[in-house]
C-alpha cells in the first residue's frame, strides 16, 4: 500500500500542479494520499484535476477542471475545498464522500453521483444547471446550500436524499 502527503508549504500557499495533456494527479486503488493546500487544475476536456480511486483526504485546495474538476470512485475525505471554473465539481460513481465545508461553483453541475455515499456538512454546492445531479445512491447535507439558477437545485432519480435543510432554485 503506498501513503503519499502533498504540502503546499509556500507562504501564500501558491504552489499548483497544473495538467495540459492528462488528468493531473490520480490516486489508485490501495493508495492513501492526503492533500495540503494548493492549486490543482486541468486544461484537457476529458481529463480530471484530481481523480480518487483509493482513499483521499483534502485538507484545503482549490481546484479546477475544463469539463470535471474531481472524479471519486473511492473514499475521499474533503475538510475544506474550493472549485472554481469547472463545468462540473465533482463526478463520483460509487465510493464515498464526506465534505466538511467547502465552496463548489460551476457552469453546469456542481455534484453529479452515479450511486455511492455523499455527506455535506456545511457547504455550497451552485451548478447553473444543477447544484446536485444524477441517481442511485445515498445523500445527506447538513448545514449548508445547494443551488441553481437555470435549472433544479436538486435533480435525482432513484436513491435517498435526507435531512435537506436549505435548496435554491433561483439566482438569489
Amino acid at each position: 500500500q503506498t501513503n503519499l502527503k502533498i504540502i503546499d508549504s509556500s507562504d501564500e500557499q501558491t504552489g499548483k500542479i497544473i495538467s495540459t495533456r492528462v488528468t493531473g494527479l490520480i490516486n489508485e486503488r490501495n493508495a492513501n494520499l492526503e492533500i495540503d493546500a494548493g492549486t490543482y487544475k486541468t486544461t484537457v476536456n476529458n481529463a480530471f484535476a484530481i481523480e480518487n480511486n483509493g482513499t483521499m483526504k483534502i485538507n484545503y485546495a482549490k481546484v479546477e477542471g475544463t469539463n470535471t474538476a474531481l472524479k471519486n470512485k473511492g473514499t475521499l475525505t474533503i475538510d475544506d475545498i474550493t472549485i472554481e471554473e469547472s463545468a462540473i465539481g465533482i463526478s463520483t460513481s460509487g465510493g464515498t464522500i464526506t465534505i466538511n465545508n467547502g465552496n463548489i461553483t460551476t457552469s453546469d453541475i456542481g455534484i453529479t453521483r452515479d450511486g455511492g455515499t455523499v455527506v455535506i456538512n456545511n457547504g455550497t454546492i451552485y451548478g447553473t444547471n444543477y447544484g446536485l445531479g444524477g441517481h442511485g445512491g445515498y445523500v445527506t447535507l447538513n448545514n449548508g446550500l445547494i443551488k441553481s439558477t437555470d435549472n433544479n437545485a436538486i435533480y435525482t432519480y432513484d436513491g435517498i436524499i435526507t435531512n435537506i435543510a436549505q435548496i435554491s432554485d433561483d439566482s438569489d
